[in-house]
């Protein structure tokens, strides 16, 4: 096969197939939830993975592996703090790969104990590669986007809501979306949507999360929970969504569809007792 066609079958790949995340927080009433249905094309393998680094804070995370971009894609450690992340698709791929830069999801569960520890160091996300994250530790939540040329934004919130799809927000560095894809709108939409709808008068609950990761409104390819129009098509394959609240320890929910399996639930309270030693899952 010659390098022509080859150059034209991957650029069909990179075309044809969009890795996406739907990433939300909301907190009230001395309640907070963080929570990401993670989207990816159905060809590996992802992992619970109880983590005890040599130096640092243990945490707990779902790792992929067997893909082009294996590593953990959301975790929680020890002391509470979470974190998730979503590709940042209107930027070329190309554009986004840049030499040494790389994701920090394990640097920051093993070093930082709570979202202001990390906004006190904010100098770690010029590491990292064009990426949207989101952090919780059940007293404040932030969304951070990084653009090109290290450019970042923070949106930092002790109650309210927050929410991302696959596509840049805040103004300053909006004029680095290259192409924004209808399906990132459209969640996006779609989750601005269904938290205008939690009732402000009541406490957000993990059956109200629940709900919303399961919503099926815009299709096979542009829902919170995608279940791709073809085989090979783009699809959820997870989702995370921690519960905070103020006289309990924090509850992690995991729906896991890992391709060619059957489709899996779990709720863990993440309790002294679960950091003691790594859990049987």
């Amino acid at each position: 096969m010659n390098s022509l066609k080859i150059a034209f079958i991957i650029s069909i790949f990179f075309s044809s197939t969009t890795w996406a995340c739907s990433l939300w927080a909301v907190s009230a009433s001395q309640t907070m939830f963080l929570a990401k249905n993670r989207d990816w094309a159905p060809n590996h393998e992802q992992k619970l993975k109880w983590v005890q680094p040599a130096k640092g804070y243990k945490f707990f995370g779902l790792e992929a592996s067997g893909n082009e971009a294996p590593g953990f894609k959301m975790g929680i450690n020890e002391k509470g703090l979470t974190i998730v992340s979503a590709s940042l698709s209107s930027i070329p791929r190309k554009d986004r790969l840049i030499k040494n830069k790389h994701g920090l999801i394990t640097e920051i569960l093993s070093d930082y104990k709570s979202v202001d520890e990390v906004l006190e160091h904010k100098e770690i996300f010029k590491k990292a590669r064009p990426m949207n994250y989101m952090l919780a530790d059940g007293k404040k939540m932030a969304s951070i986007e990084i653009a090109l040329h290290e450019k970042i934004s923070f949106d930092i919130k002790e109650t309210g809501k927050l929410l991302h799809t696959n596509h840049i927000l805040s103004p300053e560095l909006a004029g680095d979306n290259k192409k924004i894809g209808p399906g990132s709108v459209t969640r996006y939409k779609r989750l601005e949507q269904l938290l205008s709808l939690l009732p402000n008068s009541t406490v957000p609950t993990m059956e109200n999360m629940k709900k919303m990761s399961l919503d099926k409104t815009g299709g096979p390819d542009a829902s919170l929970w995608r279940t791709g129009s073809t085989p090979k098509k783009t699809r959820t394959l997870s989702t995370w969504i921690v519960e905070y609240s103020q006289t309990a320890s924090p509850t992690l929910f995991i729906h896991m569809a890992n391709p060619g399996k059957a489709e899996s639930e779990q709720t863990l309270n993440l309790d002294a007792k679960f950091w003691e030693k790594s859990p049987a899952l």
